[in-house]
């Protein structure tokens, strides 16, 4: 019986460095563009090196992330979809996602994006205002950022999701709002709207004293929620809000504690309480993979109680929330027993309801999921 998983493939490269982004990246020029073609050599590789292992499971999505995925030609983006459906066994129209950012796509590259069998793109808006684009460094316009949205309709692009940034330096709450509304005139079927969180090794945290205040963040926040299911939009996860029929399906995997498969420099696995990821500097990852077949940089086990926290944590971030037979089933009736008065008083709170035999998150709940669940475990 063929396993269900998800495939993510990391794409380390972006034009500029982004001064909130904490993850690791490498900023291409006229001097190192040529890593962009060994990388996708090594990738490739990589592939082959999994596909023996992977012949009995079936993927169901795949996600390229980054980075800037779309910092890659269309040739290249192209080539490597097509080695990976050579590689490993997909289901009947899987789920094959691409982030990129406005200011790297133009209609020839989204059309053969699409063409080469790219069914959802996330567009890396961050805000439709230029002055707060230019404090995010963002290589991209307002104007274009809208262009943008507006050929990859042009070139067949049926599902598309918009990436917001909230709570940011010197924005308003007021700014929001016309931010948030200029994205819903827009009508994507995907709306992703992230509070920033300062990393301290990043250079924006010399801004830390021009950002919204906990309240206006809130207030940002519940404004986020009423506003998009007034749109039509189901409010799936705390982060995330889609039209019926819509949300993504990768990250839900995710979300699920579901298996995938990590390609890439710092691309992470998942498989049955077993996770691994790769070494994240792009040059070292294809060295290794040249030399050793392998870039693994560390692999661990969860123990039963880590997976029980993950569990319960990555289920109040979603709006279905903790289903207790399923929590019954994988780790016994302890947990519920030992937390019974817990439970109740969250309940009485209001930060969380029973439902359908799940515990559910209110638009509370939602905003203290990260204390609720240590509550719980």
């Amino acid at each position: 019986m063929h396993q269900k998983l998800g495939l993510y493939i990391h794409i380390p490269f972006c034009l500029r460095k982004c001064p909130y982004c904490a993850f690791s990246s490498v900023q291409i020029s006229s001097g190192n563009l040529d890593l962009l073609g060994r990388y996708v050599s090594v990738l490739k590789k990589e592939m082959a090196n999994y596909s023996p292992e992977f012949q009995n499971k079936t993927f169901v999505t795949i996600y390229f992330g980054g980075g800037t995925p779309s910092l890659l030609s269309g040739e290249m983006l192209a080539d490597i979809l097509k080695a990976l459906k050579n590689s490993f066994v997909f289901g009947d129209n899987p789920e094959i996602s691409l982030e990129a950012n406005p200011g790297t796509v133009d209609f020839q590259k989204l059309f053969a994006l699409r063409k080469a069998g790219f069914n959802r793109l996330s567009l890396g808006v961050q805000s439709f205002s230029n002055r707060t684009l230019r404090i995010l460094n963002r290589v991209h316009s307002a104007e274009e950022a809208k262009e943008s949205y507006f050929l990859a309709r042009k070139a067949g692009f049926k599902n598309i999701n918009l990436d917001l940034i909230y709570a940011l330096p010197e924005q308003t709450v007021d700014d929001w709002r016309k931010d948030l509304r200029k994205a819903i005139t827009l009508s994507p079927e995907h709306i992703s709207t992230y509070s920033l969180t300062l990393e301290e090794e990043t250079p924006f945290v010399r801004f830390k004293d021009s950002l919204p205040s906990k309240e206006e963040e809130v207030e940002m926040y519940e404004f986020t929620c009423a506003t998009l299911l007034e749109a039509g939009y189901e409010h799936y996860e705390i982060s995330n809000f889609a039209k019926p029929g819509f949300c993504c399906r990768h990250n839900e995997n995710y979300w699920g504690r579901g298996e995938y498969l990590g390609l890439g420099a710092g691309a992470h696995s998942h498989d049955q309480g077993r996770r691994w990821a790769n070494k994240s500097q792009p040059e070292e990852y294809i060295r290794d993979i040249e030399k050793k077949s392998s870039a693994r940089d560390w692999e661990e086990v969860l123990t039963e109680r880590e997976q029980k926290f993950e569990e319960i944590f990555l289920s109040l971030r979603q709006s279905d929330g903790i289903d207790l037979r399923k929590l019954r089933e994988r780790f016994g009736l302890t947990w519920e027993s030992q937390n019974r008065q817990t439970l109740a008083e969250l309940v009485e709170a209001e930060m969380l309801c029973l439902s359908e035999g799940k515990l559910k998150p209110t638009e509370r709940g939602f905003l203290l999921s990260e204390e609720i669940a240590g509550r719980l475990v």
